[in-house]
């Protein structure tokens, strides 16, 4: 388990954040520059007994991604850094 957490939900809908740490996590790439690693979110929502209300399991990729602004010649850049690999815009 990732995340544990008890919270006071209102009628209607809530949303919730939970922290959560993933050691070594391996990165999805886009098409064509390495692997869709994709991991498998869990949730489950119980009731105040403990028992099952609902649960969902969400596929996710992990990636990172890195605005650049740097002074050139035409004034300012904007680049993007992917995963360690420069993108021009």
């Amino acid at each position: 388990m990732l995340a544990d957490a008890d919270v006071d939900l209102e009628p209607g809908r809530n949303d919730r954040a939970l922290p959560v740490r993933i050691v070594h996590p391996e990165l999805w790439w886009p098409n064509g520059l390495g692997p869709q690693r994709l991991y498998t979110l869990d949730t489950t929502l119980s009731g105040a007994a403990g028992q099952a209300l609902d649960a969902r399991a969400t596929r996710v990729g992990l990636r990172t991604l890195e605005v650049v602004h740097q002074r050139d010649a035409a004034g300012k850049s904007f680049n993007r850094q992917d995963q360690r690999r420069a993108r021009c815009s």
